[in-house]
């Protein structure tokens, strides 16, 4: 898979997926999308980020805000 096609939304989501298939990461990174963006960014940080990484769920929820309606 290229870049450019990782930049469709649907292409990029089943990445995201098969990376968290893969890993070691607990039960909780597969259990679904949650319906809240709150929840929603609390999954994006601990699922995608480490705990002692830079990324905060804050920036999550700042990108869903930004995004066309």
């Amino acid at each position: 898979m290229t870049w450019p096609e990782l930049r469709k939304p649907f292409y990029s989501l089943i990445a995201a997926r098969i990376k968290l298939f893969i890993t070691t990461n607990p039960p909780l990174c597969t259990d679904g999308i949650p319906a809240t963006v709150e929840d929603q960014s609390e999954i994006w940080k601990y699922c995608y980020n480490t705990a002692d990484g830079q990324s905060m769920a804050q920036k999550f929820r700042d990108a869903v805000k930004r995004m066309p309606k």
